[in-house]
C-alpha cells in the first residue's frame, strides 16, 4: 500500500484540472491514513477510509484505479469483521 501511495504522489502533478486534483488529493491523504491504520492494526479505521477512498476514485471516473480501491477495501472490511468476531 505505500507503494500505491508513492505513485500516486508521483501521478498527482500529472493531473492538471482541478477537481481531478483535489479528488487525487484526497485520495493520497486517505490513503496515507490507510496506512497507519493497517500499522496500528485498526483495520476498522481502514476500512472506512478505503471506502472513501473507493467512493472518490469511482466519482471520479479513475477507472484503473477502481477494481484495486474495491479489492483493498474488501480485504480490511473482511479483516474488520474477523476481529470482531474474535472479541465476542
Amino acid at each position: 500500500m505505500k507503494n500505491l501511495s508513492l505513485c500516486m504522489l508521483i501521478l498527482l502533478p500529472l493531473f492538471a484540472s482541478a477537481a481531478m486534483s483535489d479528488d487525487l488529493s484526497k485520495v493520497v491523504r486517505l490513503q496515507n491514513l490507510v496506512d497507519i491504520a493497517k500499522d496500528n492494526s485498526n483495520y476498522d479505521l481502514a476500512c472506512k477510509a478505503q471506502s472513501e477512498i473507493v467512493d472518490i476514485v469511482i466519482k471520479s471516473g479513475i477507472r484503473d484505479m477502481v477494481q484495486s480501491s474495491i479489492d483493498h477495501k474488501n480485504a480490511y472490511c473482511s479483516v474488520k469483521k474477523y476481529s470482531q468476531l474474535n472479541y465476542r
